[in-house]
C-alpha cells in the first residue's frame, strides 16, 4: 500500500513521515519504484445496449468485484452511472441477481473487518448481499454517494465494497466528460480505470471522436474497455503501473511500471479494447460453471504443452459457458 511506500522511503510512524516530508528529508535515499492501490472507477456510458450486452458486463464486473473477495490492487470500487438514464436501473438489476449468486469469500486479508466497519458505519443508503460471520464479509454497495466528500473516494476500501454515484446525463458524450472529470480529480489514486461502452458510440467520430478524447484524458495507467482491467497484468507483456508524474510525497498508486517485456519507453497508459460479449466466457467468471476444471486443464497445457490437452480445454471452456 502507499502507507508501505512511506514506510520505506520517508520513515516510520506519521510524524516522522510528515516531518521528513516537510523537510523534504528521505529516510532511504534510493530510487524506489511501487505499484499500489486505486479507488478503481467503472464508468458505464449511455448506449443502445441490448438486454444480453448489459448483463455481459454486470457480469464482467461481478467478476472484478468478487476475484480474491475484492482483495486486489484493480477490484472495481466506484461505479459511475449516467443520471436519468433507464439503463443504469437494469444494469444495478443484472449487478444485485448475479452478486445474489456468488457465496461471500473469506475476508482474509488483515484488516478487512475494521475497513468494512469504519465505512459502513453511519450509512443508511447501504446493501448487504450475502451473510457476515466470523470469517465472511457480505458484498457490500454503497448507494447513491458524494464524489466531494464521502470516504470512499479518497480511500481504498480493500474489501468486498462497491459504491455507486450518478454524474452527467444520458447523453454519452456529456456523461463522459463528467466521468472522466471526476475520475481524474475526485477520486484516490491512479492505476485502472473501466469504461463499459457500446460499439456505436465508442466509433462515434460526429462532430468529435469524443470517446476517443475521453480515453486520452484519463490520468490512469491501464484503461480498460469492456473487461476486467486486470489483464493487463496477466498478459505480462503490457506494461503495469500508475499513470506517470506522481511525487514521492503523494505517492497515491506509484510510480514506474513492470512487465512491459517489449521494454517500451516513455509509458503514459495501456489501453485494451474487447467486444461487450464473449463466448466462451473468460474462465476466471465466477458464474463459469467449469472454471474449477478449466484452469486446471489450463495450467497442465502450460507446464507441458500439447496439442493432445487442447480438446479438453475447449470442452470445458464451452460447457461452462452455458
Amino acid at each position: 500500500s502507499d502507507k508501505t511506500h512511506d514506510a520505506i522511503v520517508w520513515g516510520q510512524g506519521s510524524e516522522q513521515q510528515q516531518r521528513n516530508k516537510s523537510e523534504d528529508k528521505k529516510a532511504n535515499t534510493k530510487p524506489v519504484t511501487a505499484e499500489l492501490g486505486n479507488v478503481s472507477p467503472v464508468m458505464l456510458v449511455p448506449g443502445p445496449y441490448n438486454d444480453r450486452q448489459l448483463r455481459a458486463q454486470a457480469e464482467m464486473l461481478v467478476a472484478d468485484l468478487t476475484m480474491n473477495a475484492s482483495f486486489l490492487c484493480c477490484s472495481a470500487k466506484i461505479l459511475l452511472l449516467p443520471k436519468g438514464w433507464d439503463g443504469s436501473t437494469k444494469f444495478l438489476k443484472y449487478l444485485r441477481e448475479l452478486l445474489n449468486k456468488i457465496p461471500p469469500r473469506k475476508a482474509y486479508y488483515p484488516g478487512a473487518f475494521s475497513r468494512w466497519e469504519k465505512f459502513r458505519s453511519s450509512r443508511n443508503d447501504v446493501e448487504t448481499i450475502g451473510q457476515r460471520d466470523a470469517v465472511h464479509l457480505p458484498w457490500t454497495i454503497f448507494n447513491n454517494i458524494d464524489l466531494e466528500n464521502d470516504p470512499v473516494c479518497h480511500e481504498e476500501p480493500f474489501c468486498s465494497i462497491i459504491s455507486i454515484a450518478y454524474v452527467g446525463d444520458s447523453d454519452p458524450e456529456n456523461f463522459l466528460s463528467a466521468a472522466v472529470a471526476a475520475a481524474n480529480d475526485k477520486l484516490w489514486g491512479n492505476l485502472v480505470a473501466t469504461l463499459i461502452v457500446h460499439p456505436k458510440v465508442q466509433k462515434t467520430r460526429k462532430p468529435v471522436p469524443f470517446f476517443d478524447m475521453a480515453v486520452r484524458k484519463l490520468r490512469y495507467g491501464t484503461v480498460s474497455i469492456n473487461a476486467f482491467s486486470g489483464m493487463s497484468f496477466v498478459f505480462g507483456s503490457t506494461p503495469w503501473g500508475a499513470y506517470p508524474g506522481m511525487d514521492a510525497k503523494d505517492i497515491q498508486s506509484g510510480r514506474g511500471f513492470v512487465h512491459n517485456t517489449m521494454m517500451l519507453e516513455g509509458i503514459e497508459k495501456c489501453v485494451m479494447s474487447w467486444p461487450l460479449t464473449m463466448f466462451p466466457k473468460p474462465g476466471y467468471y465466477p458464474t463459469h460453471s467449469r472454471s474449477h476444471k478449466l484452469l486446471r486443464k489450463l495450467v497442465r497445457l502450460e507446464a507441458k504443452q500439447s496439442p493432445l490437452k487442447l480438446p479438453g480445454v475447449v470442452t470445458e471452456a464451452l460447457i461452462g459457458s452455458v
